[in-house]
C-alpha cells in the first residue's frame, strides 16, 4: 500500500502544480493587461500579434500539460486538445475585454484572434510531443 500512496501523493503534486502554473501565468498575463503597453516598442507591423501568439501558446501548452494530468484516461487527445485550446482563448477574450477597461489600452478582435492561434498551436504542440 505505500507504493499506491506515494504514487497517488506523486501524481496529485504533478496535477496541483500543473494547474498552479497555468494560475500563475494567466495571473502574469492578467497583471501585464493592467498597465498601458509600453511607448518604447519597435514599430515592426505585427510584433504585438507575434507578442499575443507566443504568450498563448505558453497558456495553451500549459491547459494541455494540465489537463493531460487531470483526465488522461477519461478523454481521448483530441478532447484534451479542444478543451485546452478552449480555456486559452476563452482567457484570452476576458482578457481583451479586461484591456477595454485600461487607460491606454483597447479590446481588439484581431488580438484575440492571435490568442486563439497561439492557444490552439501551443496545444497540439504539447500533445504532439506527448506521443
Amino acid at each position: 500500500m505505500p507504493f499506491f500512496t506515494s504514487a497517488f501523493q506523486r501524481a496529485t503534486s504533478s496535477r496541483a502544480l500543473a494547474w498552479l502554473l497555468v494560475a500563475l501565468y494567466c495571473l502574469l498575463i492578467f497583471l501585464q493587461s493592467a498597465f498601458p503597453a509600453p511607448d518604447n516598442l519597435p514599430g515592426i507591423p505585427g510584433l504585438d500579434k507575434l507578442a499575443h501568439l507566443a504568450i498563448y501558446l505558453v497558456l495553451g501548452l500549459l491547459f494541455a500539460h494540465a489537463y493531460t494530468l487531470s483526465l488522461p484516461r477519461i478523454l481521448p487527445a483530441h478532447w484534451l486538445l479542444l478543451l485546452a485550446w478552449l480555456s486559452a482563448t476563452l482567457y484570452g477574450a476576458t482578457d481583451e475585454v479586461h484591456q477595454a477597461f485600461v487607460a491606454a489600452r483597447s479590446a481588439d478582435i484581431v488580438d484575440w484572434l492571435a490568442n486563439a492561434v497561439g492557444a490552439a498551436l501551443g496545444a497540439r504542440l504539447y500533445l504532439h510531443r506527448r506521443r
